[in-house]
């Protein structure tokens, strides 16, 4: 049976010159290594699909993803992990082989399309079928190195980008017409990936050192850490660690959520920003609360433990300004790990159900 949503194939760039000038036996153990971190760092709302010489295929239905924003985040955290492991390839070989003298000049770029396929389960393997699969094989040999001069990049279909329903953040991608005999002129809207390892290379961690810690919460989730970061950035979702009425967010990053954008969460008439001071996709994010009489830091940080993640939240001592310490002070931590433990519960139960039903 035919179900709807993303295709995605991640694609070695480089490898059929790699392998060719490069000793086979030592080049194809090099090339096994990065296929095998593409496809650990495979995770949902992702499933993988399975690996075709030098790409790896993967799909997400329809529903299983809360905000699409997710799906962004994954492709672009599996370029940083595959861009940092081939780093460390490159700076711990001492062998002088073409295989290993070749290493730095491949690269990795991903098809990212939507629409209906169905699945055929093939010696253990679920081989994605239908001639949406058929296309993003075919956008896989393309002119975006040759007319935008990128070698590693994103490549999204008009019908994966009305998907994702970020028109701000595909306002920021670079627009290409690939003209094809089987599926005739395709549009694409393409990201660059080296502006995103730049960007992400080096980033910002933000720290709380023990003595400015109020709260520490750590609970172990029976779900996947996509599944996991896919409700932490979800408004709705995350709304419910702090008994809030609604949520809504203020984004600065091309329509996404990341540093210097902001969750809102309303109780009653009072709104209470979030405003993010640190976003690492999958790993962590900071965010500072700002009441009318107090501010402090929060912190989510996840633990990738394979089916399951380690929650880490970390509460920040709070300031409040002067006229209030006296009436909230005395009472504030209690009330903060009361209603934390009980929100976390029912965070908690929330994910594990959605995960289980999916």
């Amino acid at each position: 049976m035919a179900e709807s949503g993303f295709i995605v194939m991640a694609d070695i760039t480089g490898y059929t010159v790699y392998l060719n000038e490069s000793e086979l036996d030592h080049a194809q153990e090099s090339v096994v290594a990065i296929l095998d971190v593409i496809v650990d760092s495979t995770e949902a709302p992702l499933t993988l699909s399975r690996v075709v010489g030098d790409a790896v295929v993967s799909y997400a239905f329809d529903g299983k993803i809360l905000s699409t924003q997710t799906l962004i985040e994954e492709l672009e955290s599996i370029y940083i992990v595959f861009r940092r492991a081939l780093e460390q390839m490159v700076l711990n070989t001492t062998c002088t082989c073409n295989a290993c003298a070749n290493l730095g000049a491949l690269d990795l770029k991903f098809i990212v399309h939507h629409g209906d396929f169905a699945i055929n389960v093939m010696a253990g393997n679920q081989e994605l079928i239908g001639p949406n699969v058929n296309l993003v094989f075919r956008l896989a040999k393309n002119r975006i190195t040759e007319v935008l001069g990128l070698s590693a990049y994103i490549a999204y279909t008009s019908h994966a980008v009305e998907a994702l329903d970020l028109p701000e953040f595909v306002a920021t991608l670079a627009p290409l017409v690939e003209d094809t005999d089987e599926f005739g002129s395709v549009q694409l809207h393409v990201a660059d990936m080296h502006a995103v390892w730049e960007r992400r290379r080096y980033e910002s961690i933000v720290t709380l050192p023990d003595s400015d810690v109020m709260l520490s919460f750590v609970r172990d989730i029976h779900a996947p850490v996509g599944i996991v970061w896919d409700h932490l950035t979800d408004p709705a979702k995350r709304s419910r660690l702090f008994a809030s009425d609604s949520a809504g967010t203020s984004t600065a990053d091309g329509g996404k959520m990341g540093t210097d954008g902001a969750y809102v969460c309303a109780h009653g008439k009072m709104r209470i920003p979030h405003r993010i001071v640190d976003w690492i996709p999958l790993t962590q994010y900071t965010f500072q609360s700002e009441g009318p009489f107090f501010q402090n830091l929060w912190q989510f940080r996840l633990t990738d433990l394979g089916d399951m993640t380690r929650l880490h939240i970390t509460v920040g001592k709070t300031r409040f300004v002067p006229s209030m310490w006296v009436v909230a002070g005395v009472g504030w931590r209690r009330y903060t790990r009361k209603t934390t433990n009980k929100g976390l519960l029912e965070f908690i139960a929330d994910v594990e159900t959605s995960h289980a039903t999916a």
